[in-house]
C-alpha cells in the first residue's frame, strides 16, 4: 500500500494537514493486512483505504464528512457500513462512546437518563434513519446528550461535544437544526418526567378523601393560575409516560429479536 494513495485520498476527504490521521491510517492498514481474511481481500484498495481513514479519524476525534467518504470509496452505503463494521471487528477497535461515557467526560451525568430517552425516541420515530444507517456513529449519542442538556437547563460545552461527535462544525449545525425541529414537533419530549410524576402523585394525594372533614378548614381557593399549570402538566405527564412506555416496549421487542437471531445463528 503506497503512502501516496493514503495522502491522495486523505486530501480528497478534506484532511489536508491531519498528519496524525494519515499516520494512524497507515497503522490500521498494516494491521489489517496482517490479519487479513478472504472477505477483506475482495474489497478494492480505494475503499479499504477510505474506510481505514474514516476509522482513524474517529479514533482521533477528527471531523470527517461521511457522505464524501462514501462517495470517494465507490461503495454503496450498505456495503460501506458492513465493511466498516467488519474492519472494526478485525482490528479490535474500541466500541463507540455510550451516552454514559459522554456524560461522564462532560461532567453532565444528570442528563444521561433524558439523553437515552431522546435517543431511543429519535431512533424509533425518525423516518430518515434507514435500516442500514450507522446509528452507532457518535453523532447521534452526542446530539442526544446536547439536546437533553438544553431541555434540563444544563449547559453542555459545545466545543467538546462537537469534537466527540466526529462531525465538522457545519455538519454539527445541520444535525442540531434537524433535532431542534424534531423535538419541536414532539413537544412532550421537552417534559421532565421526574417533575410530572411528582405532580401526578401530589394530585392523587389531593384527590383522596379526608379522614375527618371536621378537621379540614375551608379555604377559599384563589390560585387559579396554579390549577391551570397543574392541568397542563398532567396532560404532559400522561403523554410523556405513554412515550416512555412505548420506548420500553420497543426495547423489549429489540431484545427478543436479538435473542432469536443469536439462537438461529447458533443453530446454523
Amino acid at each position: 500500500m503506497s503512502s501516496e494513495l493514503i495522502d491522495q485520498l486523505s486530501k480528497k476527504l478534506g484532511l489536508y494537514d491531519e498528519l496524525k490521521t494519515q499516520a494512524k491510517s497507515r497503522e490500521l492498514i498494516r494491521l489489517l493486512d496482517i490479519r487479513s481474511t478472504q472477505s477483506v481481500q475482495h474489497i478494492g484498495e480505494y475503499a479499504k483505504v477510505v474506510i481505514c481513514i474514516d476509522l482513524a479519524a474517529n479514533l482521533l476525534n477528527v471531523g470527517l464528512d461521511t457522505e464524501n467518504a462514501l462517495k470517494v470509496s465507490g461503495l454503496k452505503k450498505s456495503q460501506y457500513l458492513n465493511n466498516k463494521r467488519m474492519f472494526e471487528k478485525i482490528l479490535d477497535l474500541n466500541k463507540p462512546l455510550t451516552i454514559n461515557d459522554i456524560c461522564i467526560q462532560l461532567g453532565a451525568q444528570e442528563v444521561s437518563k433524558k439523553a437515552k430517552d431522546l435517543f431511543e425516541f429519535y431512533k424509533s420515530h425518525n423516518k430518515d434513519l434507514a435500516d442500514n444507517e450507522d446509528i452507532s456513529h457518535p453523532q447521534y449519542a452526542t446530539m442526544a446528550v446536547y439536546q437533553a442538556g438544553k431541555i434540563l437547563k444544563k449547559k453542555i460545552p459545545k466545543q467538546k461535544i462537537t469534537s466527540l461527535s466526529h462531525l465538522k462544525p457545519v455538519q454539527w449545525t445541520n444535525l442540531e437544526k434537524k433535532w431542534d425541529k424534531f423535538i419541536d414537533e414532539n413537544p412532550n419530549l421537552k417534559t421532565d418526567l421526574s417533575l410530572v410524576k411528582r405532580v401526578i402523585k401530589e394530585d392523587e394525594e389531593n384527590q383522596k378523601p379526608q379522614k375527618s372533614q371536621e378537621k379540614v378548614k375551608k379555604v377559599k381557593v384563589t390560585i387559579q393560575p396554579y390549577e391551570d399549570w397543574k392541568n397542563n402538566m398532567l396532560d404532559f405527564a400522561r403523554s410523556g409516560l405513554a412515550i416512555q412506555k412505548e420506548m420500553e416496549e420497543k426495547k423489549k421487542q429489540e431484545l427478543l429479536q436479538h435473542q432469536e437471531m443469536s439462537q438461529q445463528q447458533q443453530a446454523a
